[in-house]
């Protein structure tokens, strides 16, 4: 989910829209307990060849490495929200971005945690196609177990 007013008038290329409104929705889509669930494998397309994902201390590069390790980290976590709240460009750059957001979860055993979080995305041009070549993000970890 997106607020209304999120977006700043800098992010005005369709792909960083596109790009970034994917990476919401594939952020929440149901995990099942599958090593080759669908959802994880189109979040891992989003990134560039060489892209960076990083959730708190746990860091992958390439998305063969980045489904890997989004499997170990919500194997226990059902279902996912994300909301961004607010984005922030650098400028005019619409290609380096910081973002504001909340998440809930949904445990395994039914209890529901939440957090604030905040995201740095770096964004590139690969053969014709708006991926990540960074994407960052600052939450606490511990708030989720």
């Amino acid at each position: 989910m997106i607020y209304e007013g999120a977006w700043p008038d800098s992010i005005t290329h369709p792909g960083v829209k596109k790009l970034l409104e994917d990476y919401l929705r594939l952020s929440n889509a149901s995990n099942p307990k599958n090593p080759h669930d669908k959802s994880e494998e189109a979040f891992a397309a989003l990134f560039a060849d060489d892209g960076v994902y990083q959730l708190a201390s746990k860091k992958a590069q390439s998305p063969a490495e980045i489904t890997k390790m989004r499997h170990a980290l919500f194997a226990h976590i059902p279902h996912r929200e994300h909301k961004a709240i607010k984005f922030f460009t650098f400028g005019s750059n619409q290609f380096e971005i910081m973002c504001e957001g909340e998440v809930d979860y949904e445990h395994h055993h039914g209890h529901k945690t939440a957090s604030s979080w905040a995201g740095r995305l770096s964004i590139k041009e690969e053969g014709g196609q708006t991926k990540f070549k960074l994407l960052q993000i600052v939450v606490d970890t511990a708030a989720h177990t």
